[in-house]
C-alpha cells in the first residue's frame, strides 16, 4: 500500500504567525524589574517610568478588552492571566470579569523601543488599547542601522517611525538618503522562481518601488508607494504595487480590495488583475482566480512562466489536474529552471501514475537541489510504485536525514520496511509517525501490519483498536483486526 502525503506545493506563502504573539504566556510580577513598564496617560521619558507595570481598571460595563500592538512583533504580557485570543500577529482579545483591574507589561528586549500608548478609550462593551512604538528611538535606530551599511533594517525602523510619527516630525532628509543609497544597489534574492515578475526601467516612476519589490523589501516599497499616493492617489500603477505589498505583508483581504478598486477604474489592467488572482489563490477561491489567470492570458502578448505557474494553481485547486499538468508544462517551456512548476507537475503526474514522467521531473529538481525533501520524497513514492523499493527507501532515508521532522517519507520508509521484511526497522518508523499524530489510523494500521509480521499480536490489536476509533468502517482495519483476534485465539 503506497500513500503519498502532502505533496501539493503552492508557492503562495501564507501569513507568517510571529512568534512574539504567544497569547498564553505570563511573567510573575516578581521580574517586573525586567519589564518596560506601560503609561495609559500617553508617552513617557525615562526618567518618568513607573517603579511597578501599569495597572488599568476595567469597569462593570466592559465585558471585552482588545489590545492592539505596532508593530507587530511586540509581545505584551498580561497579569493577572486572563484566558488571552489572538485572531492576528499584535492584536489580543480577552474578556474582563467586572470591577477588575489588570497590569499590562512588555517584554525586556522591547522595553526601550515601545514606551507609550497611542490611543485608550472605552465604551460599553470593551476597553480598547493601542500601543505604539516610540518614534525617536526608531528614527535614531534607522540612522544608526543606515551608518552601518544596514540598509534594509534601516527601511523597516524608518518605516515604523514614520507610522507613529505623531509629531510630524520630518524624516526626508534620511529617506532620500535611503533612496539614493537603496536603488543601485538592489538585487532580487534567489527563490523557487515561483514569485511574480515585475519589470520595471530607469525611467519607470516606481522604479524604487519595483527593486524594493524584487527584493522582498515590502515594508520600504509601501514607504514609497504611500508617497507616490500622496501626490496622485487614483496611480493605478502605485496602487497595484500597494496592493501586492498588502498581500505579501498577509492582509489579504485589503489586499484584494485595493487590486479590485483599480480593476474596476481600469479593467485591463494587467497587474491588477494578475495580483489579485494570486490572493485569490492564497483565499482558495480558484474559479476567480481562474477568470483572473484567463483574463491576463488574452491580455499579454508574451505570458511570463509565472501565469502558467499560477493558473496551474487555481486549476489543481479546482481538481482539473490534466489542464494544471498543461499550464505547468507551459511555464517549463518558457523556464525550464522553473522549480515550482517542475515539482507540481511530478506530484500530479504520480498521481496519475504517470510514474517514469514523474521521476524524470524529480530527478530534474534533485540535479539542482540534490536535498530538496518533497523531490525526494515523491522520486521515493515513484521508485516505490514501479517497484524498486531498495531505491525508494534510499530516497526515504535521504529526506529523513535532511528533514527529520516530515513525517510523510517516515512513514512511505516504514511501508518499504515492511515491504523488504524489515519488520524491526518497520515498526520503528511507524512508530516516529504515530508519535507525531497518534490520531492518524492509516499509521496504527502500519505498525500492526509489522508487528503482526513480528508475532507481537497483541500490540497489534493495541493498535488496530485505536484505529477504529477514529475510523470506525475502516475495511483493512476490520479484515486486520479479525486475522489477529484469530491468532490470539489460537495462541490461547
Amino acid at each position: 500500500m503506497q500513500k503519498v502525503i502532502g505533496l501539493l506545493l503552492c508557492a503562495v506563502v501564507a501569513t507568517a504567525v510571529l512568534s512574539g504573539c504567544d497569547s498564553g504566556e505570563t511573567v510573575s510580577t516578581r521580574d517586573n524589574d525586567v519589564f518596560q513598564p506601560l503609561n495609559v496617560e500617553g508617552p513617557i521619558n525615562a526618567s518618568e517610568r513607573a517603579p511597578e507595570p501599569t495597572k488599568v481598571a476595567a469597569s462593570s460595563r466592559v465585558h471585552t478588552c482588545q489590545i492592539h500592538v505596532v508593530p507587530i512583533d511586540a509581545r505584551v504580557l498580561i497579569e493577572p492571566a486572563p484566558s488571552v485570543s489572538s485572531n492576528q500577529p499584535g492584536s489580543y482579545e480577552f474578556d474582563v470579569p467586572e470591577n477588575t483591574s489588570f497590569q499590562l507589561t512588555i517584554t525586556s528586549e522591547g522595553r526601550e523601543k515601545f514606551q507609550q500608548i497611542i490611543k485608550h478609550e472605552e465604551t460599553d462593551v470593551k476597553l480598547y488599547i493601542w500601543l505604539g512604538p516610540d518614534f525617536q528611538w526608531w528614527l535614531a535606530d534607522a540612522q544608526r542601522k543606515f551608518e552601518s551599511g544596514d540598509l534594509s533594517g534601516a527601511w523597516t525602523s524608518l518605516g515604523v517611525a514614520r507610522a507613529v510619527n505623531s509629531k510630524n516630525v520630518s524624516t526626508e532628509p534620511l529617506e532620500q538618503q535611503l533612496r539614493l543609497a537603496l536603488t543601485p544597489t538592489l538585487t532580487p534574492k534567489a527563490s523557487e522562481t515561483s514569485e511574480p515578475e515585475l519589470s520595471s526601467t530607469a525611467a519607470d516612476p516606481l522604479f524604487s518601488v519595483r527593486r524594493l519589490i524584487d527584493a522582498r523589501i515590502y515594508d520600504a516599497a509601501m514607504l514609497l508607494i504611500d508617497d507616490r499616493l500622496e501626490d496622485d492617489p487614483l496611480d493605478s500603477s502605485a496602487l497595484a504595487a500597494r496592493g501586492y505589498c498588502l498581500f505579501k505583508q498577509g492582509r489579504i483581504h485589503e489586499a484584494v480590495q485595493v487590486l479590485s478598486d483599480v480593476v474596476d477604474r481600469q479593467p485591463d489592467h494587467y497587474w491588477a488583475i494578475f495580483y489579485r488572482g494570486v490572493a485569490m489563490v492564497e483565499l482558495f477561491q480558484p474559479d476567480l482566480a481562474t477568470a483572473d489567470f484567463r483574463r491576463c492570458l488574452e491580455l499579454a502578448a508574451e505570458p511570463a512562466e509565472s501565469l502558467h505557474y499560477y493558473l496551474g494553481l487555481s486549476l489543481e485547486q479546482l481538481g482539473r489536474s490534466d489542464e494544471a499538468i498543461e499550464h505547468y508544462s507551459s511555464a517549463l517551456r518558457i523556464n525550464p529552471d522553473h522549480t515550482a512548476s517542475r515539482l507540481n507537475r511530478c506530484v500530479l503526474l504520480l498521481a496519475e501514475g504517470s510514474t517514469e514522467e514523474a521521476i524524470d521531473d524529480a530527478s530534474s529538481i534533485l540535479a539542482n537541489q540534490p536535498t530538496h525533501p518533497i523531490a525526494l520524497n515523491s522520486r521515493g513514492v515513484a521508485y516505490a510504485v514501479r517497484g524498486e523499493t531498495e531505491s525508494a527507501i534510499d530516497d526515504f532515508s535521504a529526506v529523513i536525514k535532511a528533514e527529520p521532522d516530515y513525517v510523510e517519507p517516515r512513514f512511505n520508509r516504514a511501508i518499504g520496511y515492511l515491504k523488504s521484511h524489515h519488520y524491526i526497522e518497520s515498526v520503528e518508523d511507524f512508530s516516529v509517525a504515530v508519535q507525531s499524530d497518534p490520531d492518524e489510523p492509516e499509521f496504527r494500521i502500519g505498525r500492526a501490519r509489522a508487528w503482526m509480521q513480528l508475532g507481537e499480536f497483541e500490540k497489534a490489536g493495541d493498535d488496530l483498536a485505536v484505529a477504529l476509533e477514529r475510523k470506525p468502517s475502516d475495511p483493512n482495519a476490520i479484515q486486520l483486526q479479525q486475522i489477529v483476534q484469530r491468532s490470539i485465539d489460537q495462541a490461547d
